[in-house]
């Protein structure tokens, strides 16, 4: 079995994409307060004597990664579900896409002109459509 231990001064383990397991510096609040070990990434209990780890205030969430947008944070917002939002986002989605198919498609003739107008409508019938559906999908609470 020596043979299977190539390197035993490697660690034992290393995260698969450094990137992706990035860890923020300890702060003081990242103890444990019953023993004071360090808590290991996303640990909810004490590695060395078990305790739960008290839980983080809301506004340290959304400091982790500035580079991501909270959906359910901004659905909460403006009382609308996941499911609703999505739908005022395609919405949206549609209606600048349908303002943009003008500027894309440059024409000559007339058909060339009646079909990029009829494919204008179509794309405002589904945005209009999907900000319907996730306004009607919206909760009021």
């Amino acid at each position: 079995m020596p043979q299977a231990a190539h390197n035993s001064a490697q660690e034992y383990w290393c995260p698969a994409d450094p990137v992706a397991a990035r860890v923020a510096p300890v702060l003081a609040r990242d103890r444990c307060a019953c023993c004071g070990a360090e808590y290991p990434a996303r640990a909810r209990f004490c590695p060395d004597c078990g305790s739960q780890r008290a839980a983080k205030p809301e506004t340290t969430r959304g400091s982790e990664s500035a580079d991501t947008v909270d959906l359910e944070r901004v659905g909460r917002r403006y009382g609308f579900s996941l499911t609703c939002l999505a739908f005022v986002i395609a919405g949206i989605i549609c209606m600048v896409i349908a303002a943009a198919m003008g500027t894309v498609h440059k024409t000559e003739t007339l058909i060339a002109w009646q079909a990029v107008q009829l494919w204008r409508i179509e794309w405002l019938l589904g945005g209009i459509v999907a900000l319907l559906v996730g306004l009607l999908l919206k909760t009021t609470e």
